[in-house]
């Protein structure tokens, strides 16, 4: 696994913890990605059997159309149930 930030034990761990708290993880990667090996994706997916994972034909930057196009997809799908109606989120008292 690419390094980036954290080993590959140290982020596998985060993602299972966070998936045993009820944190939803949907991971999203490029195909074409010349940093960090398609490879990782199929990792995270052994680790966290319910995270929802997609291999889109991008490369490593977020920047990337259909990269960028998906993960606004995925950020929608994530957190627009938590919205009120969908127009604003609530704010924590």
């Amino acid at each position: 696994m690419h390094r980036c930030w954290l080993g590959e034990a140290r982020l596998l761990s985060f993602a299972r913890r966070a998936a045993a708290a009820g944190v939803p993880l949907f991971a999203v990667h490029g195909s074409r990605d010349p940093v960090c090996p398609p490879d990782n994706l199929r990792r995270l997916a052994r680790a966290v059997p319910n995270a929802h994972i997609e291999c889109v034909r991008a490369g490593h930057l977020a920047s990337d159309p259909a990269l960028h196009a998906r993960v606004a997809d995925a950020l929608t799908t994530l957190f627009l149930p938590l919205t009120d109606e969908g127009r604003t989120l609530r704010r924590a008292a």
